[in-house]
């Protein structure tokens, strides 16, 4: 009875020290994984249990394992080496964001849409280790623990906020662990301890999630004062590290200190320009139009459909009245997902594929509406110093009215949708009085749930759309556009109509970017001329809305002369407007309908690509994962293969494999016992039987042997003893 307890808590406590880990890994590197992974990992947590619990089992389970895992990858039909790719670079930026620049944002590529694969590689490791620390006769509890506690650690100390569900099932494993025992014997009683301390373990630890519900803690003065007795801590300790490494420099030769030659100027990467600056950190519409930088080509972009494509570089929260900035208040998570993840779920939303390629990197990345991007802030994305990249985006064909963000994001959103009511709904106070004034005389409404088209409206026919617009001597472009104004360009629509949302209560923001013509499969160069401004309103239950405000909208906004035509010079030609629950454009944004690209944009035929890269990847992932499933494997092979020797039917071969075992110990320094040496003189030069009783004498002397030699081995001796020969 007891050896069946033990194993089954053996697998128990697989399954709570390898599943929390693996998902609080998911939760900190924000990765993305499906609803099966659960599964997978009791599947393989399985295969490596019988590996390492039953007599013959590494034969069974191992090769079980490797068949599961090829399932799943022919399930998954993903690329393993993507993903490790994308794991290694989210590792990277959260290191970015907590440790090295704190407070900073980091542009994840964002390169796969799941991570299944890796975590489950992972899962696997793990599993493996654990099977070989919980199945060893002595010092089960250290070796367990040495495997388990840094990638919590590691998490826990970026991701301070687990799912409690993940926290308690660690803690868990950890308390159950600790009562199971130091020793591992199939005859023992650390399953009979298991078993009996599980019941009220998990009662406790129910009762204090239901009495400490994370959902409803209050970060108090008390917390804060914590906190910055940690963070005093940390600095203390991140000086003193500082410290060290400049003491180690004065032992170090002069030729390793001073460097070979002179460091080359950091290239400093500008954003690109338009006719109003600079796009991005600050849009000063003070300042003159130029139109010198309107015909320098910014990238080349490829879509796999005819689209015209809003490509979204920065979006601006914070109104100065003559000119915009970010939002000096941090969301609590990213919102740029919400929508792509809503229109995943629409059956008449289609899948298409967008390449960027640029002649040198710019520090922010182009995005097309409804990607499925998730960085934080939102309101850009950085580009990762990558001169090119893709992404996967979704049409917005559709009745908009029916989405929803899923399940999923739906406390995101919660969340998030509280920050934009209170973030992208503030003004100055004169701005917001005057503004509400006009809302109030033409009869707007944040009620009427077409506003959002009729605001954009009467923005587009405000004024006469005029490049050449001067600079208005006004401190409060908004209110001088909508009251005394008579032209104006991009900018000038964008924040008179977001101001006028923000008046009515809805959240919106003046966002820049680049509008693209696409052509199928064909790379279409984008210049200066192509840069453009619009708003995102924010819809509750869904997240941002691109909406088109300009007189005249799409890249003719920056074109240095005006269209031929009818019309006079500057005249807008008002586009027809449609709301967002009716928008027929695949992504570009609502209430109106753009121009086409300028004929200045010229396509470029695609160069082939290739894969030797992503082979090379590919064999690098491999080769770093045999790496580290080797020691764990090799561990659990070489006990099991000694155990096989010491325990088989023929007992004169087991006398001599206790002899042998016992022999090479003797080279350590250890003294052979006397009776091995007969019993196996015994088993090889006469006809006497050996009795079981001769064998398990033996093995208990052996044993003895290794316990006394152990702790006279120096460390990397003990850790070949017991993990490269099988000892335990």
């Amino acid at each position: 009875m007891n050896r069946q307890l033990n194993r089954a808590s053996t697998l128990l406590l697989m399954f709570l020290g390898v599943m929390p880990q693996v998902y609080l890994v998911a939760d900190t590197l924000r990765c993305d994984a499906d609803m099966f992974l659960a599964l997978w990992m009791a599947l393989l947590c399985i295969c490596v249990w019988v590996a390492a619990s039953f007599r013959r089992g590494l034969w069974v389970g191992m090769p079980l394992a490797a068949l599961t895992l090829y399932v799943i990858y022919r399930v998954y039909d993903a690329n393993p080496s993507a993903q490790l790719v994308d794991l290694f670079d989210r590792i990277t930026g959260i290191y970015y964001e907590n440790l090295y620049a704190s407070g900073a944002t980091y542009a994840f590529s964002d390169a796969v849409p799941s991570h299944a694969l890796v975590l489950l590689f992972l899962a696997f490791l793990l599993a493996a280790y654990l099977a070989s620390a919980l199945t060893t006769r002595s010092g089960r509890i250290p070796l367990a623990l040495l495997g388990t506690l840094p990638i919590p650690f590691a998490c826990l100390s970026v991701n301070g906020n687990p799912s409690p569900f993940v926290a308690l099932a660690f803690l868990l494993f950890l308390a159950l662990l600790l009562v199971s025992g130091n020793v591992y014997s199939e005859s023992g009683g650390s399953g009979t301890a298991v078993f009996t301390a599980l019941l009220p373990l998990v009662l406790l630890l129910c009762t204090l999630l239901l009495v400490y519900d994370p959902a409803n803690y209050r970060f108090d003065e008390e917390d804060a004062a914590r906190s910055r007795r940690l963070d005093f801590l940390s600095s203390l300790l991140s000086d003193w590290a500082a410290d060290k490494a400049q003491d180690l420099e004065a032992y170090l030769p002069e030729s390793l200190t001073q460097p070979l030659s002179e460091p080359s100027a950091p290239v400093e990467q500008r954003a690109p320009l338009s006719g109003w600056g600079e796009l991005g950190q600050e849009l000063d519409m003070s300042q003159p139009f130029d139109s010198s930088a309107l015909g320098d080509a910014v990238f080349s972009a490829k879509a796999d459909a005819a689209d015209l494509l809003y490509l979204r570089m920065y979006a601006y929260g914070s109104y100065s009245g003559t000119g915009w900035s970010l939002s000096p208040e941090r969301p609590p998570s990213s919102s740029l997902a919400f929508t792509g993840s809503a229109l995943a779920l629409s059956a008449d939303s289609q899948l298409h594929r967008l390449e960027i390629r640029g002649a040198e990197a710019l520090p922010y990345a182009f995005v097309p509406y409804y990607a499925a991007r998730d960085v934080q802030p939102d309101a850009y994305v950085l580009s990762g110093g990558e001169p090119s990249y893709g992404y996967d985006y979704y049409s917005a064909a559709g009745d908009f009215s029916a989405l929803q963000v899923p399940e999923s994001f739906a406390q995101r959103e919660l969340d998030y949708r509280d920050y934009a009511h209170r973030v992208y709904t503030q003004l100055p106070e004169t701005t917001a009085e005057i503004l509400r004034r006009i809302c109030a005389e033409n009869g707007f409404s944040a009620d009427d749930g077409d506003v959002i088209r009729i605001v954009a409206a009467y923005v587009q026919q405000a004024v006469a759309y005029d490049i050449h617009a001067e600079p208005y001597d006004s401190d409060d472009y908004a209110v001088y556009f909508l009251t005394e104004a008579e032209r104006g360009y991009c900018v000038h629509f964008a924040t008179a109509a977001a101001a006028l949302y923000r008046a009515l209560g809805i959240p919106a923001r003046v966002t820049v970017g680049y509008l693209l013509d696409a052509l199928p499969g064909v790379y279409v160069e984008l210049t200066g001329a192509d840069a453009h401004a619009w708003v995102e309103v924010y819809r509750d239950g869904l997240g941002w809305i691109p909406v088109e405000v300009t007189g005249r909208s799409g890249p003719e906004d920056n074109a240095i002369e005006p269209p031929a035509g009818d019309e006079e010079p500057g005249e807008p030609t008002p586009a027809p407007a449609s709301s967002a629950q009716d928008t027929q454009l695949p992504v570009g944004p609502i209430a109106s309908t753009p121009s086409p690209a300028p004929e200045s944009s010229t396509a470029q035929p695609e160069s082939p690509q290739s894969g030797g890269g992503a082979r090379r990847v590919l064999l690098t992932a491999l080769l770093i994962l045999v790496i580290l499933s080797a020691p764990p494997l090799w561990a659990l092979l070489a006990r099991r293969l000694l155990q096989e020797r010491l325990q088989q039917a023929d007992l004169r071969k087991a006398a001599v494999a206790v002899y042998q075992a016992s022999l090479y110990l003797e080279r350590y320094g250890a003294e052979m016992p006397e009776a091995v040496a007969v019993c196996a003189e015994k088993a090889s030069f006469s006809e006497h039987e050996i009795s079981p009783e001769e064998i398990q004498s033996g093995l208990v002397l052996l044993e003895a042997q290794l316990h006394e030699l152990y702790p006279r081995l120096k460390p990397w001796q003990k850790l070949w003893i017991r993990y490269g020969r099988g000892y335990r």
